[in-house]
Order: structure tokens, then C-alpha cells, then sequence
């Protein structure tokens, strides 16, 4: 293999934050207790992208990026082992709250809110812990020992993963400056872009707005 120490984990660490964003938004809208039907069923979609996004994020990871660091650097299974099972604590309270989040969208019970809060408060705390130590132990080793077509083979996994996923550019792209606005969609196929991209962004933009009562940040690729 080839091309190790040249991996740029740029947009990586930008979904991390995203991820970690999307859970502390979630929390503080539930512990506003909103009753409003539509505003309940937008965050019932926010709640869906946020957890088909990071179910596919450590599927990715765990499939294809940490057999390929370990590949590369037998010295890096400890870590991964780590990873591995606080993906395996984190999976298990997304699973439990893929359960009690839904159920609270379709009753509004205070029970069920406090159920669904509950389990996205979880979600972002064992997140944070995860994220910080994935960021200080494993990303230094992705940057140096990983060959670039293990990156390439983890990245394009992910993205089969959420193919069907509309929102998943624009909701990378929320918030960003217009320099890294335009890089992320420079990814995106200009027909795509130019064409039914701009849907999908003017309906995450409104769900969001609806979701969490705040204008959204920028989403769509910079002149459009």
C-alpha cells in the first residue's frame, strides 16, 4: 500500500461537529417541551438525519476505516478496539432512543418527551467523550499511517451509505463560511447541483427553521 501520511481529515472533523451540534440542538428543543404539531414532526425529521447519519458514520468506520488502519498499523489495534466499543455503548442508545424519540413524535406525552430527552442527553455525552478521544488518539494515526485508498475506500463507503439521504450535503454544509461551502459541493456532481440540489436545500433550510424557531444559517453552494 502507498500513500500514507497524506490523508486530510478536514471534512471528517467537520462531521464530527456537525454530529455534535445536531444532538445539543435536539436537546435543548425537547427541554423547550414544543406541543406544536408541525414543529414536532420537524424535529421528528431533524432527529432522523441526525440518526441515520451517524449510524452510517460508524458502520463506515467500522467496516472499512479501522480494519484498514489496523492493516496499516498493527500498533493502532488498541485503539481501534476502544473505538469499537464505545461505538458499540453509543449504538445501543441510538438504538433505544430510535425507539423513544419516535414514539414521542407521535404522542407529544410529556412521559415520551422526557423519555426522548433523556436519551439524547445520553447520546451527547457518551458523543462528546468519544469524539474527543477518537480526535486525540485515532485521527493522528489516520493522518500519518493510512494509506490514501483505505481513506478513499472508508469515504466512499459512507457515501453509499447515505445515498438516499437528500439532506446529507446540506446539512454538512449548515453554517459554513463560503469557501467551505463551495469545497463541499464541489463534491456534488454539477447537474446534481445545479438542479435538484437546490430542493434539497430549500427543504432542510425550512425544516430547521421549524424545527428549532431560528432562521437557518447558510446551506446552499455559494450563488445559488
Amino acid at each position: 500500500m502507498t500513500g500514507a501520511g497524506h490523508v486530510d481529515t478536514t471534512m471528517f472533523l467537520m462531521t464530527h461537529r456537525a454530529f455534535e451540534r445536531d444532538a445539543s440542538r435536539l436537546a435543548d428543543a425537547l427541554a423547550r417541551t414544543p406541543t406544536d404539531p408541525d414543529r414536532v414532526d420537524a424535529l421528528g425529521r431533524a432527529w432522523e438525519l441526525f440518526h441515520d447519519l451517524l449510524e452510517h458514520h460508524h458502520r463506515a468506520e467500522d467496516g472499512v476505516l479501522w480494519p484498514a488502519l489496523v492493516e496499516a498499523c498493527p500498533a493502532a489495534s488498541e485503539v481501534v478496539d476502544r473505538m469499537a466499543e464505545q461505538h458499540h455503548q453509543l449504538d445501543g442508545v441510538l438504538t433505544s432512543a430510535g425507539d423513544v424519540v419516535p414514539a414521542w413524535v407521535a404522542s407529544t406525552d410529556d412521559v415520551d418527551r422526557r423519555a426522548a430527552l433523556d436519551a439524547i442527553g445520553s447520546i451527547a455525552a457518551l458523543l462528546a467523550d468519544h469524539l474527543g478521544d477518537e480526535e486525540s488518539t485515532a485521527v493522528p494515526l489516520i493522518q500519518r499511517d493510512l494509506p490514501l485508498e483505505g481513506w478513499a475506500a472508508f469515504t466512499g463507503h459512507n457515501m453509499q451509505l447515505n445515498a438516499g439521504i437528500e439532506w446529507t450535503i446540506p446539512w454538512l454544509a449548515e453554517g459554513q463560511p463560503d469557501e467551505v461551502r463551495t469545497a463541499i459541493w464541489s463534491l456534488v456532481p454539477e447537474p446534481v447541483r445545479n438542479g435538484p440540489a437546490t430542493g434539497w436545500c430549500d427543504t432542510y433550510v425550512t425544516n430547521l427553521e421549524l424545527a428549532f424557531g431560528a432562521p437557518a444559517p447558510a446551506v446552499h453552494p455559494p450563488g445559488h
